[in-house]
């Protein structure tokens, strides 16, 4: 019970709430996202060819994969640089992206 209040202590001092994350995190950036994250996985799990053609439809290129790719590795980067502590539960979720990504892309240059 201790250290259930302690954490929950910890957690609202270390909490910023001085930031406005409103203008990255809209409804479209977040329903782009969130297609964009189900077709990779879908991929990565059924090797479904849908993804071709949705990315194909989308006029989504393999430079903007390589790009979405490099920003997973900067989000990483810049969560280091801070003392942040890597390779938590949320860290599984941008590695599976980001080897799903890998994985379309490797499979759409053959």
């Amino acid at each position: 019970m201790r250290e259930d209040i302690s954490s929950l202590i910890s957690t609202m001092l270390h909490t910023n709430n001085a930031i406005d994350m409103s203008s990255m995190l809209t409804q479209e950036n977040m329903f782009d996202a969130a297609i964009l994250r189900s077709m990779l996985l879908d991929y990565a799990e059924e090797e479904d060819t849908d993804a071709f053609e949705f990315f194909e439809d989308a006029k989504i290129d393999e430079s903007f994969l390589r790009g979405f790719m490099a920003g997973m590795v900067q989000t990483i980067l810049i969560e280091r640089s801070y003392g942040e502590v890597l390779g938590r539960l949320s860290h599984t979720d941008v590695m599976m992206l980001y080897e799903a990504t890998r994985a379309f892309l490797m499979e759409d240059g053959i």
